[in-house]
C-alpha cells in the first residue's frame, strides 16, 4: 500500500501507475461520499471525451490484482475484470458534475496535495526508465516531468545518466 495523504478529514492512500498519481472510481465515490456507482456512472457517460493513457488506464485484472490494500476490496468481491485508474485530468472530468460544496473542497485538495506533489524520490521502474526515454525526446522535459508526476531536475538527471551510460557503452566498442 502506498503512502496515506491526508485529504480534508480523510486519509487517503496513494496510488501510482506508470509513474503517475492515480485514482479509482470507488475511491471517488468513497471521497465524494457518493452511492457506489456514482464516478463509474459518470465516467462511462464521459468515456468518448477522455483519452486513454492521458485522463485514465484501463488495466486488466492480472495486474490490477498486485496492487495495494484498497484495490483488494474489489477482489474480495468477486471483481475479475478490469479497473479504471482516473489520472488527474480523468478526475477531474469524472467529478466536474459534480457541484455540491465537498465536491469543490475535494477537488481543490486532491489536486493540490495528492496529484501535484512531486515524486522524486521514489526510484522509476525500468518500464518508467523506458517511457521516459521515448517521451523525452517527444514532449521535452518540463512536459515529461509533468506527465510522470516528477520534478524537471530528476527528468534531467535521467537524461544525464542515460547519455553517460552510452558514452561508456561506446568506449567498450
Amino acid at each position: 500500500m502506498g503512502k496515506l495523504v491526508r485529504i480534508l478529514d480523510m486519509k487517503v492512500p496513494t496510488l501510482f501507475y506508470k509513474g503517475r498519481p492515480v485514482v479509482t472510481l470507488r475511491q471517488v465515490d468513497t471521497l465524494h461520499r457518493r452511492r457506489p456507482d456514482t464516478a463509474r456512472k459518470s465516467f462511462h457517460r464521459h468515456r468518448k471525451q477522455m483519452i486513454d493513457g492521458r485522463d485514465y488506464f484501463d488495466i486488466p485484472y492480472e495486474e490490477w490484482s498486485g496492487f495495494n490494500v484498497h484495490i483488494m476490496d474489489a477482489e474480495k468481491r468477486g471483481w475479475k475484470g478490469n479497473m479504471i485508474f482516473l489520472t488527474e485530468s480523468g478526475y477531474v472530468l469524472v467529478t466536474k458534475p459534480f457541484n455540491d460544496d465537498l465536491a469543490w473542497a475535494l477537488m481543490r485538495e486532491l489536486v493540490e496535495s495528492y496529484f501535484r506533489k512531486r515524486q522524486a524520490h521514489k526510484p522509476p521502474t525500468e518500464e518508467e526508465k523506458a517511457a521516459l526515454n521515448v517521451d523525452i525526446l517527444l514532449l521535452g522535459t518540463k512536459q515529461t516531468a509533468l506527465k510522470y508526476g516528477r520534478s524537471e531536475s530528476f527528468v534531467k538527471k535521467h537524461t544525464k545518466d542515460i547519455r553517460a551510460n552510452r558514452q561508456m557503452e561506446l568506449q567498450f566498442i
